[in-house]
């Protein structure tokens, strides 16, 4: 459940920061509205919020997946029969 909350939250940063930008260079208008929004409702706060969002979950999925080495099959170590049979240089 974390992996797959981690992997949307990244997703959605990614997504709706472009979509941000787009929104911003699309409409004029929205450049006043941006300013005027950030001197009302403090964004630097939530920009804060949804950075550390995004770096807990990037180092989230580092550490899940170095972690997730520590249990792996043995037959992750077996030679696949396969290419036994594909000529090798």
């Amino acid at each position: 459940m974390l992996w797959v909350a981690s992997a949307l939250v990244i997703a959605a940063s990614g997504v709706g920061v472009w979509l941000f930008f787009l929104a911003k260079e699309a409409v004029g208008r929205l450049e006043a509205w941006v300013v005027g929004w950030r001197a009302r409702s403090g964004v630097r706060g939530a920009g804060r919020v949804v950075l550390a969002l995004f770096v807990l979950a990037r180092v989230y999925l580092v550490v899940e997946a170095f972690a997730s080495l520590r249990e792996v099959p043995v037959a992750v170590y077996a030679t696949p029969e396969w290419t036994d049979l594909l000529p090798h240089l």
